[in-house]
């Protein structure tokens, strides 16, 4: 998911995304994967995240941030897990 991330922000001419999420969909984000046992693969992003309104650029964002702040890691297989108080 980290080279998804790096690829679709590398050719998007926006602000950053990180400071675009709102708060709202951050913490909805969050409980999503809690409730899926803190982690979410590339595939089930593609396939949950969307119907739930979750764009692309909302997602990176939310990830992105999550990453940044210590609170989650995505592999090279494309693997997210969250390292919150609720995961760890």
């Amino acid at each position: 998911m980290r080279k998804i991330v790096a690829l679709i922000a590398a050719t998007m001419a926006a602000p950053a995304f990180a400071q675009d999420a709102p708060v709202a969909d951050r913490a909805a984000f969050v409980a999503l994967v809690e409730a899926r046992d803190c982690t979410m693969t590339e595939t089930e992003a593609a396939t949950v995240l969307p119907p739930l309104g979750f764009t692309k650029e909302v997602t990176i964002g939310i990830v992105e941030g999550l990453v940044n702040e210590g609170l989650a890691s995505v592999t090279d297989a494309g693997v997210l897990t969250l390292k919150t108080e609720t995961c760890i």
